[in-house]
């Protein structure tokens, strides 16, 4: 049946293209990288010969995508973007406005059109009220006018995009100008009373020979350290200014362990069970106290991950790949919705509400690009999240 349809199709195709397109009998076909340069265009229309003129009058323009039915096309949509989509009005399953109004929900920058042979005043309301159609267009159409209409619709589809994406970038500006405006405050307390902790310095001197008190002091330090640090790149960003690495050779699990030393007296760490493999104990060249704030923040967001689990389980694994060090933390937590995987990189982008600022990742690509590394969200499922971190090994010259 396939092939005999098949057939149909293109004995179809060839008497269409001699009645409508007598120009285009001896035309030379596309080459591949011809139709790669091309837009697409997604057309739907429940009529087989429509959709065989339509795409043959414009395949020489676009990337022309032909559908028979609104769920063939929301379905094709959930696998390609098309910047403009052209529906028919009057279809069986649902109609085209109706169409329209899924694809304006879920993918408001697409512009919409109707093309039908149909000027119904009802379906002309619910074109603009439902599916707010960018046109709507009457069969039988003109070539060159519906193709000048697509060519508009292409433009307003990127001055959109445009629009979006300068946007954005002032609401950026906003939040980091108020961002600015705080930290330069806050900072100064913070700084006032982290000097406080100075007085640990004191404490290590008057009594060397007591080991509690040695390693304690050696901890409330570390963390005075790790937090003027953190005041610091959070100044940084706000201010714009990228940060700067003072790059030593050090392994790469010391840093993991010095990491694990203070994220064990976080609170949020309570009733969670904290994994170390040391597969491999690469060296890397790094910034010891930087590196350690990225692997305590990747640290924090799994243990907010499993906030819900039963028994949260955080792994942590040092590993070596040709020319990289690797650290791969890992954790049994809700994982990442499928929603906000793109997401999670933006700055002031959190899904913790009160218990976060959407800063902590963004610090760290910024943090781990001053290392010539990077870090990937490489699994999430409801069963966990894994998140990689590679640096360059350091080169003995």
């Amino acid at each position: 049946m396939e092939e005999i349809s098949e057939c149909r199709a293109n004995q179809d195709l060839e008497r269409l293209l001699r009645y409508r397109f007598p120009e285009k009998q001896n035309r030379v076909q596309p080459s591949g990288a011809d139709i790669m340069q091309r837009e697409p265009i997604l057309y739907v229309d429940d009529d087989h010969n429509n959709l065989i003129v339509f795409r043959t009058a414009f395949l020489d323009y676009f990337d022309v995508c032909a559908c028979s039915s609104a769920e063939e096309a929301l379905s094709l949509c959930e696998r390609r973007e098309f910047p403009v989509i052209i529906a028919d009005q009057r279809m069986p399953g649902m109609k085209g406005t109706d169409f329209l109004e899924i694809v304006k929900e879920k993918y408001p920058l697409t512009i919409r059109m109707i093309l039908t042979a149909y000027t119904d005043v009802v379906d002309v309301l619910d074109a603009i009220n439902k599916g707010s159609v960018y046109k709507y267009l009457t069969k039988p159409w003109r070539t060159e006018d519906l193709l000048m209409t697509l060519h508009r619709a292409l433009e307003a589809y990127h001055l959109s995009q445009e629009n979006r994406r300068l946007t954005d970038q002032l609401i950026e500006a906003a939040k980091l100008s108020v961002l600015g405006q705080f930290s330069a405050g806050i900072a100064h307390e913070i700084r006032n009373e982290l000097s406080l902790i100075t007085l640990a310095e004191l404490i290590r001197e008057k009594y060397p020979k007591d080991e509690m008190l040695q390693r304690y002091s050696a901890i409330l330090l570390e963390a005075r350290d790790h937090l003027l640090e953190i005041v610091n790149e959070v100044t940084n960003v706000a201010r714009g200014v990228e940060p700067s690495c003072e790059k030593k050779p050090v392994p790469l699990a010391e840093i993991i362990q010095n990491a694990l030393s203070l994220v064990r007296y976080d609170r949020n760490f309570d009733g969670k069970t904290l994994v170390e493999k040391v597969s491999q104990n690469p060296v890397i060249s790094g910034d010891k106290g930087k590196l350690r704030q990225v692997f305590i923040n990747v640290l924090q967001n799994a243990a907010h991950a499993t906030d819900s689990c039963n028994q949260g389980v955080i792994t942590i694994e040092t590993l070596e790949e040709p020319g990289f060090g690797v650290v791969a933390i890992s954790d049994n937590g809700c994982g990442i919705a499928p929603e906000n995987m793109a997401r999670i990189w933006e700055p002031f982008f959190t899904t913790k509400q009160e218990h976060g600022t959407g800063l902590g990742l963004d610090i760290c690509q910024k943090i781990l690009h001053a290392h010539n590394g990077r870090i990937e969200c490489t699994d999430s499922s409801p069963d966990g999240t894994t998140f990689k971190v590679w640096l360059p090994l350091h080169r003995q010259d």
